[in-house]
Formats: C-alpha cells, structure tokens, sequence
C-alpha cells in the first residue's frame, strides 16, 4: 500500500488525521538551541572565536566547538562541548575569549566582568575596571592576545589596547574602523587564524593585511570562504 493510501485509510477510521504538524517560533527554537545545542550549521554567529593550543574554538550558548580546517574538503568538527564541563566557574554563555598561549592563560568575558585562568582562586570575578577599562562599558564585544602583555580589547566601536600585567591602557581608544582600515565599526569577533588577523560582524569576516598599514585585504563568509564549514547538515 503505497503512503498517502494508508495514510488516508486511517484518516476515514478514526474520522481526523492520525498525527499534526507544529511549527516552532523563532523563541522555541532559541530555547531549545540554547538547553540542547544547535547545529553548527544553523548558527551564524557565535559568542567567541578564539585559537586555544592552536585550535579554534568556537563559544555559543554555553557550548563550544573545535575546528580542524582542511584544505579543499570541509573542516573537522568536534563538539559540542559544555563549557561548564571544563570552565565551571563561568556563567552560563560568555561575550568573549582570548588565550596568551605563552602563558597558556585564559580570558573569559561575561557582562562587566572578567576572568583569568588559570589562577589560584578560579571562581574570582574581575571588573573590567581591573584592567584599566572605563566604568562607562557594560560588555567586551571581542578581545584577542597581542604581545608581551598587552591585548586588544574591543567594545562598540572602540578599541583598546590593554596590559593586562599593569591593569592599565597603553594608548587612547581609537575607532575600530580607524585602526583597521576598511573593517567594520563595530564586530563580533577578533580573533587570529593561521597566522591571520580576522574581524567577524553578522556572518561575514574581513581578514587584515598587518605588513601593510592594518587594512582589510579579504572579505567573505565566515563559515564558508573562511572556516570551510559545511552549510548544510550532514
């Protein structure tokens, strides 16, 4: 018996449909995303990018992913992971991230605060303040390790360089797309990738050229001319 045949049998039988068809609105699938995980294909966006042990690593919702970028075939995917598994000292999701892999120290960002691991006392909060930020930001939008010391920090459409042995600005903020010739003036994400320095904003990211005046060379997807994910699911 062919399907839309049984089908109908069972609708005459019991006089409805033996089965209904729901729609999710965009709030129940932001919910159930968010308890579950979603996969990496339906995301656009994430909270964090950020190479940790050389690997990047992308942070949303309380989760995290590893990619292994191939060349000319789609990347390797590990994950997800609970961040609370191995950070369970950290809110639930976190603004931004960074690693000083000299160190192997990391910074996590959330709301007006920071934390620093490892440390002694893992479970401290740190206001931005801490490191020399003003009190007037209410959150890191991106933060990436420089030298030495000293990182960029990024908020609105500012960017700060800051050394986070002293806790204290080294230069005034300047205008992101001041800085950085051609990028955005406000991002998602900063964060290095082969040897690369990557803006992301919405999906999209801007490579820039440090060896010729900090400006834009290459735009593109971010999950697909970049991270050569997949966009469909497998």
């Amino acid at each position: 018996m062919k399907l839309d045949m049984f089908w109908a049998s069972l609708t005459r039988i019991f006089g409805r449909q033996p089965y209904k068809t729901f729609a999710l609105n965009g709030s129940d699938i932001e919910i159930i995303q968010k308890k579950w995980g979603a996969n990496l294909s339906q995301m656009e966006t994430f909270d964090s990018i950020t190479e940790i042990n050389r690997e990047l690593h992308l942070f949303k919702n309380g989760k995290y992913f590893k990619v292994k970028t191939g060349t000319g075939k789609d990347s390797e995917i590990e994950g997800p992971f609970e961040m609370s598994k191995k950070w369970p000292f950290l809110p639930e999701t976190i603004d931004a991230a960074f690693e000083n892999r000299f160190k192997r120290t990391m910074y996590f960002f959330s709301g007006k605060f920071y934390w620093e691991c490892p440390e002694k006392d893992k479970e401290t909060e740190h206001a931005l303040s801490d490191l020399g930020l003003p009190n007037t930001i209410n959150k890191v939008d991106a933060g990436m390790w420089w030298r030495k010391n000293t990182a960029f920090i990024l908020s609105g459409t500012k960017c700060w360089e800051v050394n986070v042995e002293t806790g204290s600005v080294e230069n005034v903020p300047r205008d992101i797309n001041e800085l950085f010739r051609g990028a955005p003036s406000t991002v998602d994400n900063f964060f290095n990738f082969q040897g690369r320095i990557h803006l992301s904003l919405k999906g999209t990211f801007s490579r820039i050229d440090t060896e010729n005046g900090y400006k834009v060379d290459k735009t593109g997807n971010l999950k697909k001319d970049l991270l050569n994910l997949s966009t469909k699911d497998k």
